[in-house]
């Protein structure tokens, strides 16, 4: 068994109980209900525990994952994620969104624990919630309230005037952890964001439909990467998790970067495989993160790729740099490394301040050496393939953000993206006995557990 976090039954990779139940917590934890936000945190320590505790190493069979997939959505679609995330002339269309989103979890879970393969018309009625979700979230809220949404619209304004987004702006800031006259002088994201959230706002007056596009590729390639009936359990933990509409509705950028994650798995070829890690490194800043479990895995294996990934990733970033270095490095990356404690965060510290009161600061330089070192011991135990790259990163990233202030539901939406597209590929590698990194397509996708 070449990790404790999967093992092989019958030719198909089986995550173990403790990582279906972690699926289903990220998934649940990503909600307007604050109460939930403590699930990520658990569902890292499970997986933590899990070498130590047999029940938690069984593998998961196909009927305990669909009870673990339909048990968050059941607990968060119709209040935490829809119902009271809406306007309220619209929540009855909300709830009628929410009862769809369950409906469709019991359906295709039910498919897939029969041993069949999810049908085509299961994968399209994803796709169709997905859409007809991140309507809905855009419609019903036509100007949320957080930061995010108004900087992308302040920065397409920039766009379409011609002028810089990254300095030289007065928008104030509303978050009320920040003080009453704090202001935005420049945009908080990367060059990618811009060109992709921005300048959705700059053409159409709206950064949020980018999000349509996003979630209907993301249903495509997760369907092209899953190969089994176990794995397309794991694609409805994902695709069908409730914490989506929240993604679309306060402009969260984490669904741009799951479906470039995506894209990067499913490229056959190993130069695009690479541009698309080195888009996926500057889509968003804690992605930087991201060179170092990309480095360990393909250092002397896929040398061409690595230098493929950091040019492309400089390159994106450098682009920034054609507004004003000053201002760019200023709000882009500087403003990022020094924030307040937030009311209300999905982290150590955060479930500190919410439940006592008390403001634990971990320093941005030691949370780096603890996911650091959690990036070098997986990279040593894990088979050097991409399926493994993409669990060790996903893990290195989910102990960096256990340890910030401001780790919002939008993270850990990342996170629960990365440990479904792990388990995705990890099911189309094939690796010898000694799991030491030889890497084929897996032949067969009808193996039964």
């Amino acid at each position: 068994m070449p990790t404790a976090e999967f093992s092989w039954r019958n030719g198909v990779r089986t995550p173990n109980r403790a990582t279906v139940i972690a699926l289903a917590f990220t998934s649940a934890g990503i909600s307007v209900v604050p109460a939930f936000w403590i699930l990520p945190v658990v569902a890292f320590l499970l997986i933590a525990l899990a070498p130590h505790l047999p029940t938690l190493r069984e593998a998961a069979s196909p009927r305990f994952m669909a009870r673990m997939a339909v048990l968050v959505c059941v607990a968060v679609f119709p209040r935490g994620s829809l119902s009271l995330a809406f306007a309220q002339d619209l929540r009855p269309l909300s709830l009628t969104i929410a009862i769809w989103g369950l409906a469709t979890v019991v359906v295709v879970t039910r498919q897939a624990v029969r041993g069949e393969r999810l049908s085509p018309s299961s994968w399209w009625l994803m796709m169709a919630w997905m859409i007809g979700s991140t309507i809905l979230a855009i419609v019903a809220n036509p100007e949320p309230w957080i930061d995010v949404w108004h900087l992308h619209q302040d920065a397409g304004s920039a766009l379409a005037q011609g002028v810089s987004p990254y300095h030289g702006r007065a928008l104030p800031n509303p978050m009320p952890w920040f003080p009453e006259d704090s202001v935005f002088e420049g945009y908080t994201y990367p060059p990618v964001t811009l060109y992709s959230y921005a300048l959705s706002a700059a053409l159409v007056g709206e950064s949020r439909w980018i999000a349509v596009l996003a979630g209907a590729g993301l249903v495509y390639l997760v369907r092209r990467l899953s190969t089994s009936h176990i794995t397309d359990l794991v694609s409805v933990m994902l695709l069908m998790s409730p914490g989506w509409a929240l993604m679309a509705q306060l402009a969260w950028t984490e669904p741009l970067s799951v479906l470039v994650l995506a894209a990067a798995l499913a490229a056959g070829a190993s130069a695009l495989r690479a541009s698309f890690l080195g888009l996926l490194v500057a889509s968003k800043q804690y992605l930087l993160l991201w060179a170092l479990p990309i480095s360990l895995s393909w250092f002397r294996r896929n040398t061409r790729g690595l230098l493929m990934t950091a040019f492309t990733a400089a390159a994106l970033y450098g682009v920034g740099g054609l507004y004003g270095w000053d201002g760019y490095f200023e709000w882009a990356f500087l403003f990022h490394t020094n924030q307040p404690q937030a009311e209300l965060g999905a982290s150590v510290p955060g479930l500190a301040w919410m439940l006592y009161q008390v403001e634990l600061v971990v320093p941005i330089w030691l949370r780096g050496v603890a996911a650091a070192a959690v990036a070098v011991a997986t990279a040593t135990r894990y088979p050097r393939t991409e399926g493994s790259m993409v669990l060790s990163a996903t893990l290195m990233l989910g102990t960096f953000f256990l340890l910030g202030t401001q780790s919002f539901p939008n993270y850990w939406y990342f996170i629960l993206g990365g440990l479904t597209l792990s388990i995705l590929r990890l099911n189309a590698e094939k690796f010898d006995e000694t799991g030491t990194g030889r890497s084929t397509k897996r032949a067969t996708d009808t193996a039964a557990v």
